[in-house]
């Protein structure tokens, strides 16, 4: 099964004790949900001085006035970035991905999968943050979790619309391998590649209808 098989590989990443999410007891995540939101976990500023983008507000500003080198230097997610501050490589931005969508997996198996990102519940949110952001922790260098709710409420709905139906379960038919997404994902970058000036300038739309607030 589609969601089964992507959540065994990141349960077995982050090193959960149980890999079936049938079986999985919502004590053995305690670890992960008790950590994902206290202060002494989560890094800050102090810890890593050289991040640009702790809050969104940080990210819009330096669009807006950032070079056209500086845009297409920092990859295709320019908001991500690891804890020296440095634009996260194209081939750890898609293995994020591939976690992102196995945390949609597990929020489907469990009943939580909302029918838009923004209206995710607490507990699917704590869930869907700490498995993502213990498998990649340069999530947790953003003030409330903002690129990974971002990255997320950005993919989500095309997500939704081709593995689930209108009441939030498994569509019935044999559903595409994570192989077949990634090669679907690298198409499209081919065919939509655009100059640093058309990237700007889509980001500023998309700001100002605010698909940015998740």
């Amino acid at each position: 099964m589609y969601g089964r098989s992507l959540f065994q590989q990141l349960a077995s990443a982050v090193h959960l004790p149980q890999t079936d999410p049938l079986k999985l007891e919502a004590n053995s995540l305690a670890p992960f949900l008790t950590t994902t939101n206290t202060t002494i976990s989560r890094p800050d500023h102090k810890m890593h001085p050289h991040i640009r983008f702790w809050n969104q507000d940080d990210f819009f500003e330096w669009l807006d006035k950032a070079p056209e080198a500086d845009l297409t230097g920092r990859g295709k997610v320019a908001y991500l970035e690891d804890e020296g501050g440095n634009p996260v490589p194209e081939s750890t931005v898609k293995g994020a991905r591939k976690a992102v969508r196995s945390g949609y997996c597990e929020l489907t198996n469990r009943g939580l999968a909302p029918k838009s990102w923004g209206k995710l519940c607490t507990t699917g949110r704590q869930l869907f943050h700490s498995i993502v952001e213990n498998a990649y922790p340069f999530f947790k260098c953003a003030n409330d979790g903002w690129k990974l709710d971002h990255l997320a409420g950005t993919s989500y709905p095309a997500w939704r619309r081709t593995h689930l139906d209108d009441e939030g379960n498994w569509k019935s038919k044999k559903e595409g391998d994570e192989s077949d997404e990634d090669n679907s994902d690298s198409q499209k970058g081919k065919k939509r590649k655009q100059s640093a000036s058309s990237i700007k300038s889509e980001v500023a739309n998309k700001k100002i209808k605010g698909m940015f607030i998740c």
